[in-house]
C-alpha cells in the first residue's frame, strides 16, 4: 500500500522553475498505474478559487452521474458543494487556472507520450470547483467513464488539483492501485478516466476540503 504525502506540516515554498529539482515538481506516484502528480508553480490560485468558490452564489449540492447517465443528489454518495466553469469561461480566476493546468498536461504528456497519439483531445466539459464539509467526499468508489452517454463517453483522462492541505485523512484513494493520495494545497493529479482507475475520496471528520476537477475529452 502506498502513501504519498509531504512531509507533516505545511508544505514548502515552491521553487522557480530554474531551481526545481525532480522531487520538487512531481510528487512520488509514478507507480506504473499511469497517474501522475506535480504542483502548481503558481500555488497563489489555489487561495484564489477557494475565495472564489466562498463568495459565489452559484454553489450547488453536488451531483454525480449514474450509469444511466442521470445527473443525482444523494450525500450518501456524493457530499459536496459545487460550482461549475463552463470549459469556455472567462472568469480570469479560472483562466489562470487553466493557464497552471496546462503546465502540468505538457508533463504528463511528457512523461507518457502514447496518451497523445490518437485524436486530439482537449477540455470541453465543465470544470467544478468542490468544497467537502467535515465528513463530506465522494464517498463511495467511481470512475469518469462509467457510459455511453456523449460527453462522458469520450472522457479521455481526468484532472483534479487539491487546493488546501489536509492532515486528518482526506486522501484520494485508487482501488486497484491500492495509492492512497494526501491532499496538499497545489497537488495536481492526471489519470485515466476509465475503469482501471476506480477512485474514491475518504472522508476527514475535522478538516474542509477544497478541489477543482474535471476531464479532458477526445473531441
Amino acid at each position: 500500500m502506498t502513501t504519498v504525502s509531504r512531509a507533516e506540516g505545511p508544505p514548502p515554498t515552491v521553487a522557480s522553475d530554474a531551481e526545481k529539482t525532480p522531487t520538487d515538481e512531481q510528487a512520488d506516484i509514478s507507480d506504473g498505474a499511469f497517474i501522475r502528480g506535480w504542483y502548481l508553480s503558481d500555488l497563489a490560485i489555489c487561495d484564489r478559487l477557494i475565495e472564489y468558490h466562498r463568495s459565489s452564489d452559484r454553489k450547488k449540492a453536488g451531483s454525480f452521474v449514474r450509469n444511466s447517465g442521470d445527473a443525482v443528489v444523494d450525500i450518501e454518495v456524493k457530499e459536496s458543494f459545487d460550482v461549475v466553469f463552463p470549459a469556455n469561461s472567462t472568469e480570469v480566476v479560472f483562466k489562470t487556472y487553466v493557464t497552471e493546468l496546462q503546465k502540468v498536461i505538457e508533463k504528463y504528456k511528457s512523461s507518457l507520450p502514447c496518451c497523445d497519439d490518437y485524436s486530439s483531445w482537449g477540455l470541453i466539459e465543465g470544470v467544478s470547483l468542490q468544497r467537502f464539509p467535515k465528513g463530506g467526499g465522494y464517498k463511495v468508489f467511481h470512475a469518469e467513464r462509467v457510459s455511453t452517454t456523449m460527453p462522458n463517453a469520450s472522457r479521455h483522462l481526468v484532472f483534479m488539483t487539491y487546493l488546501n492541505d489536509l492532515f486528518d485523512n482526506g486522501e484520494t484513494e485508487f482501488l486497484h492501485q491500492k495509492l492512497f493520495v494526501s491532499p496538499r494545497k497545489g497537488l495536481t493529479l492526471i489519470w485515466p478516466a476509465d475503469w482501471t482507475h476506480t477512485h474514491r475520496g475518504i472522508q476527514s471528520p475535522s478538516e474542509e476540503k477544497y478541489i477543482i476537477t474535471g476531464w479532458l475529452n477526445f473531441c
